[in-house]
């Protein structure tokens, strides 16, 4: 294949669907070094732009876009027909049309830009700085996939310049967005354990949040922690159950995060000590998660339900 017209890299396996993982991963070797957007930013964009049809779709009996790794989906992916050797090894070569795949990934940027675009408009004329925020951070998003779409463009196109600019800069979108956090003031209230406020407000302040008063969200947490008889000799167990609420300035409650578990150890106070620990970690991921969802369901539908439990 002609490589001024082509991206191709070649791949072998046991198997024709082996062979195509192997050599679309060789294809993803050619951007990998360009590509650092993560996993959960790209399938959040992909809900955003209402398009969850980015990954691992046939177009064609041959076409696909292909999600290699971390960060990486390559749009408009073709295989050529399988070739066996007398072993019975397959190899196929997973190609990309330079010029055909160029148009598909313009296509996909303005796309993702008027979607920026619109959520800026949005965030502009919101006063609710939760909602400000919540536009905000669903532009950051788009803006931070088309950016790592911008980069394949490149790579594709041979190092040109690619002829896509954005309605407005991905550091600009970050600095609003950025901004837009810092307004919104949370209140963290811990019942039972206080040492796990700190996992709460590192959570916050993660994400950019502002933690003071007066609060537009306030975020309330009830820890119980007690000794639990399992009936070994070898370990003290203490069972952890613990409730955070996050309620909006006018009380309602919007997001729920459950968790029960229980650690031990030699001693009571490191079984405690544990406990706690574990309680913690859990909290500040399922936290933010549960938080993202409920921002992006907002900027998405305008009035976001309730995040959920676990």
């Amino acid at each position: 294949m002609p490589p001024d017209r082509y991206l191709s890299a070649a791949g072998a396996g046991d198997t024709r669907e082996a062979a195509e993982r192997a050599a679309a991963g060789n294809l993803a070797k050619i951007f990998r070094a360009r590509i650092t957007v993560e996993d959960r930013l790209i399938e959040r964009s992909r809900e955003l732009l209402g398009d969850r049809r980015n990954a691992l779709t046939v177009e064609t009996d041959f076409t696909k876009d292909v999600t290699i790794e971390s960060g990486l989906t390559l749009h408009n992916v073709r295989y050529t027909e399988p070739a066996a050797d007398r072993s019975g090894r397959v190899t196929v070569t997973a190609y990309l049309d330079r010029r055909e795949t160029a148009q598909v990934y313009l296509a996909r940027l303005r796309a993702g830009d008027a979607r920026v675009r619109a959520f800026v408009e949005q965030a502009n004329a919101s006063g609710d700085p939760v909602r400000r925020f919540a536009y905000l951070n669903a532009a950051s998003a788009i803006s931070a996939a088309n950016g790592a779409m911008v980069e394949q463009l490149t790579t594709i196109l041979g190092g040109a310049a690619p002829p896509f600019v954005p309605w407005l800069a991905p550091d600009e979108v970050a600095r609003r967005t950025a901004e837009a956090a810092a307004a919104v003031r949370c209140g963290v209230a811990v019942e039972g354990e206080p040492r796990v406020a700190a996992a709460v407000q590192e959570t916050l302040t993660g994400l950019g949040f502002t933690v003071g008063a007066p609060p537009v969200l306030t975020v309330g947490v009830k820890v119980v922690l007690e000794p639990t008889d399992l009936g070994r000799t070898d370990a003290v167990f203490v069972r952890y159950d613990a409730v955070l609420r996050v309620t909006d300035a006018g009380g309602a409650e919007i997001v729920t995060v459950v968790e029960k578990g229980r650690e031990g150890h030699v001693t009571a106070p490191e079984a405690r000590a544990r406990a706690i620990r574990t309680l913690s970690e859990k909290l500040r991921g399922r936290f933010r998660d549960r938080l993202i969802a409920y921002f992006d369901a907002l900027a998405l539908g305008g009035n976001a339900r309730k995040g959920g439990t676990e």
